[in-house]
């Protein structure tokens, strides 16, 4: 993410530690969610069945983000 110029919030080793500490009074760890992952999974035959996985943002995560809208 840090070459395309988009660090992610709680990485030290690419964002350095001060911004690494500044992240953590709003954020306690890495801001980093999935919202889904699609996947296929072999089937007999030629076919492949497609999964989707889709999880909400974590309750942590979510409440960092209502601070920075404060």
């Amino acid at each position: 993410m840090q070459f395309l110029h988009h660090p992610l919030v709680g990485d030290e080793r690419y964002t350095g530690r001060r911004r690494s500490r500044l992240d953590a009074l709003w954020c306690s760890r890495q801001f980093l969610h999935a919202a889904s992952v699609t996947f296929s999974l072999p089937e007999e035959g030629s076919a492949e069945k497609r999964v989707t996985v889709e999880a909400p943002l974590a309750g942590d995560l979510q409440m960092s983000l209502e601070m920075l809208s404060i």
